[in-house]
């Protein structure tokens, strides 16, 4: 089954500076059917190609319209010697790959990976270069171009193994507005699907077998262990709300009832004393303003 761990392309316009694009974010802001995750000998992700992928998009949104000198990139994991398009960028027909990387058998145990630049204006497909690389299956390969003006340094698992003089058609690659990149492939018309091998119901056997059983268990575990953290929670609660109880609001309440008997009993006191002042007051005061009182006005 054919994995990519990545595809990247640095470089610059005359007018631009440099730049990195990684091809393979196109699949950050998609879901692709047959598409699945795996990971790379060097323990980072990386993308398992099934027989039904169809990986696209227009070229505008990860790559920039037009490269002068610039640096192509790939690691990648083969399972069946018969090549196909690593990547590419296809005119609005898809009769003609601008820029791309194609892998095609050679001799036994040996391909031939051809870096393809081409005008959009073009009828025909243009090799700029091409190299022997041995075929080992199932065996991660980095492979990286660098194009100058007048030259390609050819790299394979990141040592200098050949450089080619060139004579760039055109000098400044300029891309149709409505091209498409294609990632393991070249669209319909050209075809050239990276090869895969029908080993997906090996692989999904192995899923069920060594896998689920283990996510499994472990969600069993996680809910079984939410459970009994819920229960705990609860005994706490009602033991807190217990104390809770007996500790303050309890006594709250018999204070509370001992304050309003002391207030009312207090009130009905000055009440009562009140009251008695007002009959003395009125003794007091027939006695003084009375007919016999001292204080008597007639």
């Amino acid at each position: 089954m054919a994995k990519f761990q990545s595809i990247q392309l640095s470089g610059q316009s005359i007018k631009d500076a440099l730049v990195e694009y990684t091809i393979l974010d196109i699949m950050n802001n998609n879901q692709f059917e047959g598409i699945e995750f795996d990971y790379a000998e060097d323990g980072f992700p990386a993308y398992k190609f099934l027989p039904i992928a169809d990986v696209k998009s227009p070229y505008r949104l990860f790559l920039p319209e037009k490269l002068y000198e610039f640096a192509i990139m790939a690691s990648f994991s083969p399972n069946s010697p018969k090549g196909g398009y690593l990547f590419s960028v296809v005119n609005p027909l898809d009769t003609v790959v601008q820029l791309g990387l194609h892998l095609s058998p050679a001799i036994k145990g040996m391909w031939n990976v051809s870096l393809l630049y081409t005008q959009s204006e073009s009828n025909t497909i243009r090799k700029l270069v091409s190299y022997h690389l041995p075929y080992k299956g199932k065996t991660w390969s980095n492979i990286a171009f660098q194009v100058l003006s007048d030259k390609v340094v050819f790299y394979h698992n990141c040592k200098e193994t050949e450089t080619t003089l060139i004579s760039k058609e055109p000098m400044e690659l300029v891309f149709d507005s409505a091209s498409t990149l294609y990632v393991g492939q070249a669209g319909p018309n050209l075809g050239g699907n990276f090869e895969i091998k029908p080993i997906y119901d090996t692989y999904q056997r192995e899923t069920e077998l060594n896998l689920w059983e283990p996510i499994n268990r472990y969600w069993a575990e996680c809910y079984e262990s939410c459970k009994a953290a819920s229960k705990k929670r609860g005994t706490f609660q009602a033991e807190n709300r217990r104390l809770f109880q007996q500790k303050i609001v309890m006594p709250w309440k018999v204070r509370q009832v001992e304050e309003m008997t002391r207030l009312n009993a207090s009130a009905l006191q000055q009440k009562t004393k009140n009251s008695h002042i007002k009959k003395r007051w009125k003794t007091a005061k027939r006695f003084l303003y009375g007919p016999r009182g001292p204080w008597f006005t007639g």
